[in-house]
Parts: C-alpha cells; sequence; structure tokens
C-alpha cells in the first residue's frame, strides 16, 4: 500500500521555512514556489521549489532545482560529458536537462530532500542550489540570466 502525500501539509512545511528564513517566493503557474536567491559579486539566481513532492518509503520529498544554461537544442556532447563528470564532484545533487515545449533546453541544478527539514538545513540547501547553478551559469554564459 502505497502512502499519499499530503502536498497541503508540504506546501505549509515550505512556506513556514521561508517566512522564518525571511525569504521571499512567489508561486508559478505550475504550483511551484520560485526565489530569487541573492549571492556574492551582486548576482542573483532564480530557486524553484517543485510543487509535486515525491515519496521514498513512508518520507515525503521535495525537489529544489536552479536553471543554469538555456540552450538551443540539446548539449553537445562535450558539454554532456562535462556535466555528467561535474556530477561525480557534487555530495548533493545532480545536473539534470529539461527538453523544452517549443525548442530548445534548459539545463538546470536539483536537490532533492525530505520535506521535514529544519529552517538551517533548508536554507543551505537553497544556497547550495543557487551558487552551483549560478557558478555554471557564469562559466558558460558569462551573463546573470537567471
Amino acid at each position: 500500500m502505497t502512502k499519499k502525500i499530503d502536498a497541503v501539509a508540504v506546501e505549509s512545511h515550505v512556506k513556514t521555512l521561508l517566512d522564518e528564513l525571511k525569504l521571499k517566493a512567489e508561486t508559478t503557474e505550475k504550483g511551484d514556489l520560485k526565489i530569487l536567491m541573492e549571492l556574492k559579486k551582486d548576482r542573483t539566481q532564480t530557486v524553484v521549489i517543485n510543487s509535486k513532492a515525491g515519496m521514498i518509503g513512508s518520507t515525503a520529498m521535495m525537489e529544489i532545482n536552479s536553471p543554469a544554461v538555456k540552450l538551443n537544442g540539446l548539449p553537445s556532447q562535450k558539454f554532456a560529458l562535462h556535466l555528467l563528470k561535474d556530477n561525480e564532484k557534487q555530495k548533493l545533487g545532480s545536473w539534470q536537462l529539461l527538453p523544452l515545449e517549443k525548442e530548445g533546453s534548459i539545463v538546470f541544478y536539483s536537490i532533492t530532500i525530505p520535506s521535514s527539514i529544519d529552517a538551517e538545513t533548508f536554507h543551505s540547501v537553497l544556497k547550495i542550489v543557487a551558487s552551483t547553478a549560478d557558478a555554471m551559469e557564469e562559466k558558460t554564459k558569462g551573463g546573470d540570466m537567471f
């Protein structure tokens, strides 16, 4: 028997964490929560908390991700290999690819964590996601698009 996720409770807990951390989030059309994180060197980075929680055993999980690079198509073989090699270095999270409906794709960094996380750890995860994606964005594109 699969345990159902109480998505309302997960969202409520996330909003409580954001309030505790004094972070503002906006709700996207899909129901995700979007935060603009302020980073060093006057840079910012968008972080998205996916509204669709999942389960691992009896633990509700949430996905936190941040876009890093928008591509016109799929990544080149060289760039895809670079991302896979970089995944090996990551302690938490990984690079993923999201094909866009019309054309192109977005490379984003993603971490999945238990939704019952405390505020301090949650903030650390937000900073890891934002800074990892931003570093890749700066390295590959040089700008601050996300």
